[in-house]
């Protein structure tokens, strides 16, 4: 990991930083949310 950030562009970097980004959103979209509103839906 490391040796490509020092090969890579920084627009590359920029790029790979927007994906990871947009994958943990998704992950809490996905996982999180549905999560939280089943546990408030069994608490009242």
């Amino acid at each position: 990991m490391i040796l490509g950030c020092y090969f890579a562009r920084y627009k590359q970097l920029e790029f790979w930083e927007e994906m990871e980004n947009r994958i943990h959103v998704r992950q809490y979209m996905e996982y999180f949310l549905p999560a939280l509103l089943s546990a408030v839906g069994v608490s009242l």
